[in-house]
């Protein structure tokens, strides 16, 4: 009797087994019908709303969106319907609703029934169509509007030759007790008003029977992020423990922001910050001849950036401090007006690095272009400046000029 290969028998009779319920299959296989595309009807947000719902939701009245759309129309139109585009003023809006509230781009997309995926895309587009227009709506006095800017300056607090202030973003609110009550400083961070604060030691005034010797809010210069992830995340952290943009910028007396820089990790001190600045080099180059700038002690004082007096001790060294913190209270309204327009500058930034920086500058650019057609901040305006770091031993020479002031116009 011969012998039977079994394993050669059973490896023929299971691919004969295979080949049979593969066939099968494709005998009995059934397509699925494909899903149906749904379109879905756009809203004519510009007739939904009236002027005063409209600005509520979007931060813009409708001409402002439609002019803000025909200037971004080369850059945001399609070259064909094919697929049904989102037309221009639709991609506009929903950016603008975005900056407007903070929220997450499905909620965004939730408005006119668009996908996350989708109002991600919009959104980085027409941010960088916005910001693509920095240099055409935030840009240093020129030298015909150097008197002008001088002169509304003084106005406000008697220092001269001031064409721009600079500061960052978030508010800390400093009280500073009577001397015997040194050392009892408390700091409030991310957008505290003023009138709450003074409630709150108003009982805490009561038990210990003073009233504060000087009472600063200090705008900080950090944007806050999620965090970036990665190797290098760390530098993003602030020195208050959170991941940030540490941004720096200068406003006018109009309120218009005049410079920005936002690409710096939160651990950059401000004074690097500025150091590395196209700014700095055009004050040393002598590009704004006499004229200065003026910031506060967590900046190197010199000849045309001019800080706060540290610890003023006569009459012409009070007036030239209250003169200052006048003028520099300018810079506190701009940021608070700023953040109340688009809140995603106060709030933390959903994105990465790279989009988060140019949202800032694109909202940044709108608020000048809100700014130029007069329209009124959404914020209570606070009262006082003061920085919470300084420099502790400046040059002399570099004081010169802070000397001068005050001998000259508040002697």
């Amino acid at each position: 009797m011969e012998n039977l290969d079994i394993h050669g028998m059973s490896s023929s009779d299971t691919d004969s087994e295979d080949e049979f319920y593969s066939f099968l299959d494709a005998a009995c296989y059934i397509p699925e019908e494909p899903k149906k595309r749904r379109t879905r009807e756009r809203h004519d947000f510009f007739a939904m709303y009236d002027d005063s719902d409209f600005e509520a939701r979007f931060r813009l009245t409708k001409e402002m969106s439609r002019e803000l759309a025909g200037l971004l129309e080369s850059s945001l139109d399609h070259s064909t319907a094919r697929n049904m585009p989102v037309p221009v003023n639709i991609q506009v809006l929903l950016a603008l609703r975005y900056y407007a509230t903070g929220s997450f781009e499905t909620v965004v997309g939730d408005l006119e029934g668009i996908h996350q995926t989708t109002v991600g895309r919009i959104v980085k587009k027409v941010s960088h169509a916005i910001a693509a227009l920095a240099d055409r709506f935030i840009k240093m006095p020129s030298e015909e509007e150097w008197q002008e800017t001088n002169t509304k300056f003084f106005r406000l607090g008697g220092i001269p030759r001031t064409i721009g202030v600079i500061d960052g973003i978030s508010t800390f609110y400093v009280i500073h007790f009577p001397r015997k009550y040194t050392g009892r400083i408390f700091n409030f961070e991310n957008h505290v008003s003023r009138r709450m604060v003074e409630f709150f030691f108003h009982i805490i005034f009561i038990k210990i029977k003073g009233k504060p010797s000087s009472f600063y809010g200090f705008i900080g210069c950090h944007i806050p992020i999620i965090s970036p992830g990665g190797d290098n995340a760390e530098i993003f952290r602030n020195r208050k423990g959170w991941f940030s943009i540490n941004t720096m910028a200068v406003c006018d007396a109009d309120m218009k922001i005049r410079n920005i820089v936002a690409r710096w990790p939160g651990s950059t001190h401000d004074q690097t910050v500025f150091s590395l600045s196209q700014l700095r080099a055009e004050f040393e180059s002598g590009m704004y001849h006499h004229n200065i700038i003026l910031g506060d002690s967590g900046y190197r004082c010199t000849p045309y950036l001019i800080t706060p007096l540290l610890n003023p001790t006569t009459g012409p060294e009070k007036s030239f401090q209250k003169g200052f913190i006048r003028t520099r209270n300018i810079v506190e309204r701009v940021f608070g007006a700023w953040k109340r327009r688009f809140p995603i500058i106060g709030m933390k930034i959903r994105s990465n690095v790279e989009d988060a920086l140019v949202t800032i500058v694109a909202t940044a650019v709108l608020h000048n272009v809100c700014i130029n057609t007069r329209m009124p901040p959404a914020v209570q305006h606070e009262e006082f400046v003061q920085p919470d770091e300084h420099f502790d031993a400046p040059q002399m020479n570099n004081q010169m000029t802070r000397n001068n002031i005050i001998a000259n116009y508040f002697g």
